[in-house]
């Protein structure tokens, strides 16, 4: 998000506010953006998920609009256990 944000600036374009996937590794573990042990067992969960074929179910491949919209995108795709987990977060 540091680069995106810099790379916007350069560009003369306003960020207004970035959300990462709570249950992505990528920017939660790899970017360091949550490094706690909640956010390590959440983005271990669903590890499988960023690296298997279905990119609708993955936390990582499309844009994080909320919890709302990623619970219906793991329903949609059979993935109702995980659905289940994410549905604990909701609020």
């Amino acid at each position: 998000m540091a680069d995106a944000r810099i790379v916007c600036q350069q560009a003369l374009i306003q960020m207004v506010s970035s959300r990462n996937n709570p249950f992505d590794m990528a920017p939660n573990l790899a970017g360091g953006n949550d490094l706690s042990p909640s956010g390590l067992i959440r983005s271990l969960q669903f590890a499988g998920l960023v690296v298997g074929e279905n990119s609708l179910a993955s936390p990582h491949t499309l844009p994080y609009l909320g919890l709302e919209t990623y619970y219906h995108q793991l329903v949609m795709t059979g993935n109702h256990d995980r659905a289940r987990i994410v549905a604990k977060y909701r609020s």
